[in-house]
């Protein structure tokens, strides 16, 4: 070769998830994209601005998390974590602890308790709350994040009250009196009473948290937040153009913002300010005692996205929800036919053969978490029936289906760790070390397919990203052992040495 180019690296073990190479030694790089992939012995007389030896670690494709919720693990980072809580008496303890450093009338926040691992099985209540810390509004988020806990100086914030009525999507619990108990559940809906932030702190937590999904590999993202709108996408594009955001990132917006985008001019995958337009997300809200909405409202409201030419994500996590799901797209698609409208379902958690078939008849992408399988494993053995566990999490099945897998997440309800999600779908251990249907279990090299390949056919971008192939985006990641090599127990211990975006350091450890 004989020309001169803006980056070159080399001595790597390259996995290039691309079928025509799978694997190479050394990678070019010109205008951001990746311009050459070859060996060693082919870079002699190749001149660079930027020579890097690799010295043998290995380089992957960046990672691309489909499913997080970028301001709110933003807002974990900084959070009282209460995810190791095993009792309420313990539980309670750290949040008395956390008011008695924290300015009084400030906000005491905390997230990643479950009642599952509570000694009383239960949530705590706002007169708890009010009794460990009187002079603070107080909200902790379950682990799931469909669900907080909020005291009374919290409540009033929010507006709600004895005499609060909910929207239709979302629960307030109430005591026999009918006064709330403080347990809110899909609490996205209430989500812009309690701002509790100032710009300037979330500013600082968005910067920290950008800098965690760089340090684990995260070089593109996709928000999936239902509640976005204008607003935040606005917000997104005052990062992006701040600087303080360099992963690519897709910002999903809720159906109900679906007018004004129209109203906006902004088209399906528009992209502005460096942040692309995401699918429209519609939740299915398994809460309450039936489905919310209901299977004719739902078809109704994919109906309308699917014609306004929008690619759908579908919040669906068990057998019925996911079938409501199905066939409300099927109905859309029969109604008017796209060409690839490749819409989504988020989660799938219970997805048995009959729904596996159909999914992959419509072309439908699963989005799922592999890491689930590691930090809520236990909680499904325990709580899931045996004839639903067979199905939980069937990345194998799915593939063999011909479905479209593509990993993430779900931030911060787990870790944003793909080498955690790797484990999990390779291992299927929880973190207690039980095995959950090993059947269902895929090889390393699959896990992190899900995590590139997949996750950018997710959203059209498998042109651009997934693979280190030449003409693609130049976004690649450094680690300190091959993961199709490790022993599988030791998948989750991988570390990032060097992240890449367009073919510049991002970071580094």
């Amino acid at each position: 070769m004989r020309c001169k180019v803006d980056a070159l690296l080399y001595n790597a073990r390259i996995i290039t998830l691309d079928p025509a190479r799978p694997s190479a030694e050394a990678v070019a790089v010109e205008q951001g994209r990746i311009l050459w992939v070859g060996e060693n012995a082919d870079i002699v007389g190749l001149e660079a601005e930027q020579h890097l030896d690799c010295q043998g670690l290995t380089l992957l494709p960046g990672f691309h998390d489909a499913h997080l919720h970028f301001f709110a693990f933003a807002s974990s980072v900084s959070e009282l974590d209460l995810s190791d809580a095993s009792s309420l008496t313990n539980l309670l303890a750290l949040v008395q602890g956390r008011a008695q450093t924290t300015p009084p009338g400030r906000w005491v926040l905390g997230q990643g308790y479950h009642e599952f691992h509570l000694k009383e099985k239960r949530h705590p209540t706002r007169r708890e709350l009010d009794q460990v810390a009187p002079g603070h509004p107080i909200r902790l988020a379950h682990s799931t994040h469909h669900a907080w806990v909020l005291n009374s100086q919290a409540l009033a914030l929010a507006g709600i009250s004895q005499d609060y009525e909910p929207p239709d999507v979302g629960h307030v619990e109430r005591d026999e009196a009918g006064e709330p108990t403080g347990l809110i559940l899909e609490p996205h809906i209430h989500a812009e009473a309690l701002t509790p932030l100032s710009a300037a702190e979330q500013k600082d937590m968005a910067r920290e948290a950008t800098q965690l999904l760089l340090g684990r590999g995260i070089t593109s993202f996709q928000d999936a937040t239902a509640g976005n709108g204008l607003a935040h996408w606005r917000e997104f594009q005052r990062l992006k153009a701040e600087g303080e955001m360099p992963c690519r990132a897709t910002v999903m917006m809720g159906w109900e913002a679906l007018d004004e985008l129209l109203s906006q001019g902004l088209q399906p995958r528009a992209e502005e300010g460096g942040l692309r337009l995401g699918p429209i997300k519609i939740m299915q809200d398994e809460a309450s005692p039936t489905l919310q909405p209901p299977q004719a409202e739902l078809d109704a409201i994919v109906l309308a996205t699917h014609r306004a030419g929008f690619q759908i994500a579908i919040h669906a996590v068990e057998e019925p929800a996911v079938a409501a799901a199905v066939s409300a797209l099927g109905k859309a698609q029969k109604a008017y036919p796209r060409p690839d409208p490749r819409h989504r379902i988020e989660h799938a958690s219970q997805c048995p053969p009959h729904l596996q078939e159909r999914l992959h008849r419509l072309g439908a992408v699963v989005v799922s978490q592999p890491p689930f399988l590691y930090a809520s494993g236990d909680r499904y053995l325990e709580t899931v029936p045996p004839e639903g566990q067979p199905w939980l999490y069937p990345f194998g099945s799915l593939l063999k289906a011909g479905v479209t897998l593509a990993a993430s997440s779900d931030a911060p309800i787990a870790p944003p760790n793909p080498f955690l999600g790797i484990y999990s779908a390779a291992t299927r251990h929880s973190r207690m070390g039980q095995s959950l249907s090993l059947q269902e279990r895929i090889s390393p090299q699959q896990a992190l397919s899900m995590y590139t390949l997949g996750a950018a056919h997710s959203i059209f971008r498998e042109s651009e990203l997934g693979s280190l192939t030449p003409g693609k985006l130049a976004d690649f990641i450094l680690v300190d052992r091959d993961p199709t090599e490790t022993p599988s127990e030791e998948l989750k211990d991988i570390r990032v040495m060097k992240t890449f975006i367009g073919g510049k350091l991002a970071w580094e450890a």
